[in-house]
């Protein structure tokens, strides 16, 4: 049987270490699979988090939870399941803070009302008779009674947050090539003292990381966009909107 996706990961940094290798008749309950199943998801998720990636990056419209933050903040929002970090909100201005599984801040975006002829797109939401609705079919309004049926109710009036934040990419054929290798190698680094005791081996493997790997794979991903404010501008912001 082939190597699944993940298991190539774990040969391609076996291979790293020199002297030990993966393949379809490797045993699963030991070393150097065994140790490289175990150091696999912290060794992924420390290069994904680690640097706003291009291809990370996702935009989310966070509904405003039911429960209000006991002090200090205003609204809470909950973040999304693939959610690693987040990178801005819809004022990057004003006071936001991450707690647990909720960013709390003391603004909200307000859901806008339905109005006929205004087109609406999936994802986002809607405010009808001061009830907010998740929008799940994009549609063009032209009768509530017919449009209901592309929505569906959140039982409430409640805001949400516009959030850009680093999604976990869990599946290898979703990486560039310039990530795989920082995420393999940080995953050699991971696993070469277990398996060989050697620890300049791992010193070396880490500073290839962070002095090369890394630093070329941040400024090939730089090209793809200039990091910029998003939601709302200096203009804007000077207009006190």
């Amino acid at each position: 049987m082939a190597l699944t996706a993940i298991e190539e990961v774990y040969r391609e940094a076996a291979d790293l270490i020199g002297e030990v290798s993966i393949d379809e008749n490797s045993d699963k309950s030991v070393k150097p699979y065994s140790t490289c199943a175990y150091h696999y998801d912290n060794a992924r998720k420390e290069i994904i988090r680690g640097y706003a990636w291009n291809e990370a990056t996702e935009l989310v419209a966070a509904l405003e939870d039911t429960t209000k933050p006991a002090h200090t903040w205003s609204f809470r929002f909950q973040v999304p399941s693939d959610y690693l970090k987040p990178t801005h909100t819809s004022k990057p201005r004003e006071d936001w803070r991450v707690l647990g599984k909720y960013i709390y801040t003391n603004y909200k975006v307000t859901a806008p009302s339905y109005t006929v002829g205004t087109t609406y797109y999936a994802g986002r939401y809607l405010s009808y008779n001061s009830v907010t609705y998740r929008i799940n079919t994009g549609f063009t309004a032209t009768a509530w009674t017919t449009d209901s049926a592309y929505c569906t109710s959140l039982n409430g009036d409640l805001g949400y947050l516009e959030l850009e934040y680093i999604k976990d990419l869990s599946t290898p054929s979703d990486w560039s090539s310039n990530l795989r290798e920082a995420i393999v190698l940080n995953l050699a680094s991971k696993i070469a003292i277990p398996i060989t005791g050697d620890r300049e081996l791992r010193q070396s493997l880490r500073e290839e990381l962070h002095r090369l790997v890394l630093p070329n794979a941040h400024v090939i991903d730089a090209m793809q966009g200039k990091p910029k404010q998003l939601f709302y501008s200096d203009i804007t912001k000077a207009r006190g909107e």
